[in-house]
């Protein structure tokens, strides 16, 4: 269901993900015999054969190919002003059921109804297209690929991060970004559902902290876990009692030292 130009740098992450959830994944469409078809991505695949099967895992288990591109390929949501709070919810809402797959990556899926051309959200890899009078459209990472007199095209575009072209084969259109996902986004009260079940930790009361009860010595515990007093003095310090990565103050060595 996919082709695609460029990789998925999230990989590992997103195959790890695939496999811890598989104790909590069910489907009416799947039933019982969901089991028989792990693991969905496996060591030894490309990350694109990575990335088909979590999409056409998606797509048979029910969902959309819109919506499962969505899932896979989300826009970025994250101090974006210009998105509206509907659209947000959505995004927010399956980002608790599918990790982003980041590339650099411009993808192409097709489930035989719908095309779907989108980038992901950091936007990286070219990808171009136009439509001509006659209903072609020709998308790739460059212009110009085929000759086509300009006098036969009626739209020539750009693929933007995270934005979507889809084309629907049955209603024979193309149907804007804005269009499906302002659908997609509605089709379920997504802000609802997160305010209901959805925890945040800056709205939790203060507690008071407490320090681990553990007989073991500070120094086995070092040891174990391959910590150096150096480690605990100018990294874990700084980072609990400021919350930030530290800059450590690298001394320079006096000519004493050497």
């Amino acid at each position: 269901m996919t082709t695609h130009n460029g990789e998925i740098n999230t990989i590992r992450g997103n195959v790890n993900w695939m496999a811890a959830r598989r104790a909590s994944v069910s489907s009416p469409l799947f039933g019982d015999d969901i089991t028989k078809i792990w693991p969905i991505s496996y060591e030894g695949q490309s990350d694109t054969a990575c990335f088909d099967n979590a999409l056409e895992f998606l797509v048979r288990g029910g969902y959309s190919l819109p919506h499962a591109a969505m899932m896979l390929i989300p826009e970025a949501r994250a101090g974006n002003p210009l998105m509206d709070d509907t659209r947000r919810a959505f995004y927010e809402y399956h980002a608790a059921l599918m990790e982003p797959w980041d590339g650099p990556a411009a993808m192409s899926l097709s489930d035989g109804r719908y095309v779907v051309a989108t980038l992901d959200r950091n936007g990286l890899r070219p990808a171009r297209y136009l439509v001509t009078k006659e209903g072609h459209v020709v998308l790739a990472s460059e212009s110009g690929v085929l000759d086509i007199p300009d006098e036969d095209i009626v739209e020539r575009w750009r693929l933007q991060p995270g934005r979507m072209l889809l084309i629907d084969l049955e209603e024979g259109r193309i149907i804007s970004d804005d269009e499906i996902k302002r659908t997609l986004a509605t089709k379920n009260p997504y802000a609802e559902w997160l305010a209901r079940s959805q925890i945040v930790l800056e709205d939790l009361p203060e507690t008071e902290p407490k320090a681990p009860v553990t007989s073991e010595s500070l120094l086995d515990r070092m040891q174990a876990f391959g910590y150096t007093r150096e480690d605990i003095k100018l990294l874990m310090a700084p980072m609990a009692t400021t919350g930030r990565k530290p800059l450590a103050p690298w001394a320079p060595i006096r000519p004493s030292q050497r």
